[in-house]
């Protein structure tokens, strides 16, 4: 039974996720293929981070609609049994046009407004819609009336052997308390740039500290800027991007694990951390971070930007080691329970073979003559609203 999973190899948790989900279903019989279609999309294509699966389809295609055509044939040729459409232009604007036999499942990425309009656009034509975290479960059904039979809850699950082998060697350190960061360099989501403010606030608060900073992005030269004095004397280093094998052994040189972020839609990375022994100090996502996070038990959860509050929770971690090292346990066997891969493939296959066995949601593909983009990547008026602005309303819950 194959699966075609619209996404170009790069770095990033979407395309963590297919891998992901290629291993997790596997040992239930199903063969799951990353799919990029078109120019635009297959241009994204890093061959660095290509797993075996991965195939490009109308990779020399610029025209929309000969490269939804591509995919269509692709997905008939390769008895391709479901369509998972995801962030793909080409993919969402196909889906009208793919026979009744395939059926279209589709997951929501973050909890932005965006993201939301993706999964919604098409609903009538997708057999299921799939939420990662409560907070995109209750928006999609309340926000945007998706019923709950169409909705389905899957939170991811991750390969964890490499992790927990790291939680289980940990031991007790002294001296600073040893602060990490991973993902990223980009501050709209990330608040990457809330970092030198918290080591700010540290030295004011008299903690010794060492932040390691992993990872890339548009705001890493700011970031350098903002943090330049910190480097040179050793405060604070910065990794650059590390491949997923490489991650492990960083986490293991980190006590607690910052995330400072405006938004999330799950959290790969701090679930990894947590598994690794990693006690978490993140930014307070509703229905995200506080339901991954157990306050108190397996990390703490802070108002978003208050670097302050940060600041007093990491004080606290670093005055009372005992402390520290009974949240690091209970973090990573809360994630084991939790977050599993095996978890994840039962659950996958359990709603696979579901909608394969209910009645197909159309009768007939849409004649290729009535063929539109998918309106929900035009561009709109929120283009014009200030970051900072958005970024308020995601957080209060209003957007």
């Amino acid at each position: 039974m194959k699966i075609g999973y619209c996404i170009a190899p790069k770095i990033g948790g979407t395309f963590n996720f297919f891998r992901n989900l290629q291993a997790a279903l596997l040992p239930h019989g199903w063969q799951a293929f990353g799919v990029s279609a078109g120019r635009r999309e297959c241009d994204l294509w890093q061959e660095e981070f290509a797993v075996e699966g991965c195939v490009r389809v109308g990779e020399d295609v610029d025209d929309p609609i000969a490269a939804a055509r591509e995919l269509v044939y692709w997905v008939a040729r390769n008895d391709i049994r479901i369509l998972i459409p995801m962030s793909s232009w080409i993919a969402a604007s196909a889906v009208p046009h793919l026979p009744p036999t395939v059926r279209t499942v589709t997951r929501c990425s973050n909890i932005t407004r965006h993201a939301y309009n993706i999964v919604t656009n098409n609903c009538p034509l997708v057999s299921r819609v799939i939420a990662t975290s409560p907070r995109q479960y209750d928006d999609l059904s309340t926000k945007k009336g998706i019923s709950k039979e169409k909705l389905a809850f899957i939170p991811h699950g991750l390969p964890l052997e490499a992790f927990s082998k790291v939680a289980s060697s940990r031991r007790p350190v002294g001296g600073p308390v040893r602060l990490g960061y991973v993902g990223r360099l980009e501050n709209q989501d990330k608040g990457c740039l809330y970092l030198p403010v918290l080591a700010d606030q540290l030295e004011r608060a008299k903690v010794p500290f060492v932040l390691d900073i992993v990872g890339s992005g548009p705001d890493e030269q700011m970031l350098r800027r903002r943090l330049r004095h910190k480097l040179k004397n050793g405060y604070v280093r910065m990794h650059g991007r590390r491949t997923n094998a490489e991650i492990p052994s960083l986490l293991s040189n980190m006590d607690i694990f910052v995330m400072p972020s405006h938004f999330e839609g799950f959290g790969f990375s701090l679930v990894e951390a947590m598994a690794a022994g990693c006690v978490p100090v993140a930014s307070r996502i509703p229905g995200v971070t506080d339901w991954i996070i157990k306050e108190g038990q397996t990390g703490y959860v802070c108002p978003t930007g208050n670097m302050k509050a940060f600041a007093e929770a990491i004080r606290q971690l670093a005055d009372d080691r005992d402390t520290l090292c009974l949240i690091s346990e209970s973090a990573a066997r809360d994630v084991a329970f939790r977050f599993n891969l095996e978890r994840m493939g039962r659950d996958y296959d359990k709603l696979f073979r579901q909608v394969l066995v209910e009645p197909p949601v159309k009768q007939s593909p849409r004649p290729w003559s009535e063929f539109r983009l998918d309106p929900a990547y035009a561009p709109t008026w929120r283009r014009f609203v200030p970051q900072a602005v958005k970024n308020w309303t995601r957080r209060k819950g209003l957007a």
